[in-house]
């Protein structure tokens, strides 16, 4: 008989909460202020990614040549994989707030040193 009322317990606690998740589709962010974050996030991201140029311009590239330092690769990674992979993972945000119905594609990354101290 214990069984029966746990069994019986159990089938109820799971069938609410499939009926939960049934229900839960409904979006849980306000849509203007989740648009509002993304487009802040980006903002800031790529204010410090004008920063992070700066940066090497000023301490990394002397007469047109790129200084071949740790920092100043780490730095020149960090700045074009942020260049190349921001509009990305917005534009993946907006997706996955149905913004958008196209999914972008994972743009393709190399790093080249040729051009960056122009």
């Amino acid at each position: 008989m214990a069984t029966s009322i746990v069994g019986n317990a159990m089938y109820r606690v799971i069938y609410m909460a499939m009926v939960l998740s049934l229900l839960s589709c409904t979006g849980i962010r306000n849509n203007d202020v989740y648009n509002l974050e993304v487009n802040f996030l980006g903002q800031v991201i790529l204010k410090q990614n004008e920063l992070l140029k700066q940066y090497l311009d000023t301490q990394c590239c002397y007469e047109h040549e790129f200084a071949d330092s740790k920092q100043c690769r780490q730095a020149l990674d960090t700045y074009i994989t942020t260049k190349v992979r921001v509009p990305y993972h917005l534009d993946m945000m907006r997706y996955l707030g149905r913004f958008t119905e196209e999914k972008p594609e994972l743009p393709a990354l190399t790093i080249v040193t040729e051009g960056i101290c122009e």
